[in-house]
């Protein structure tokens, strides 16, 4: 049997870490959280993910940084990121794409397209 994957959110709404942790924990995830960018950089030095769902809009660092700084680590550069925002706008998409960001969803997410997008970019780092 397969380990589950570990995908790690970064999001400063609460509600959204706790309602993206359950639908992925439901999709037979495991998931780790972080309150803001810094706090999900540590976390990432320390535990090996297979995907960051990341928010854009957040205090002290916002999600474009810290795609930034997780693309520009040799050690977790082949990270998928998987922007998610309530930014919905071409030049949102664009300038995460640009960041490095693997894919991008735009909230409220639904089940089905955040494991389907979570599944699709996890399997894209294996094949590689």
């Amino acid at each position: 049997m397969q380990d589950k994957k570990t995908i790690l959110i970064i999001d400063d709404d609460e509600g959204n870490r706790t309602l993206l942790g359950a639908m992925l924990e439901i999709g037979g995830f495991t998931v780790l959280k972080a309150a803001e960018g810094a706090q999900g950089l540590s976390i990432l030095k320390v535990y090996a993910v297979d995907a960051v769902l990341l928010d854009v809009m957040m205090p002290g660092m916002d999600g474009y940084q810290v795609c930034q700084a997780i693309k520009s680590n040799p050690a977790m550069q082949h990270t998928p990121v998987i922007m998610v925002t309530a930014l919905s706008d071409d030049g949102s998409r664009q300038k995460s794409f640009a960041h490095g960001a693997n894919a991008f969803l735009s909230k409220p997410v639904g089940f089905d397209n955040l494991i389907k997008e979570v599944e699709n970019v996890t399997r894209l780092v294996l094949a590689a």
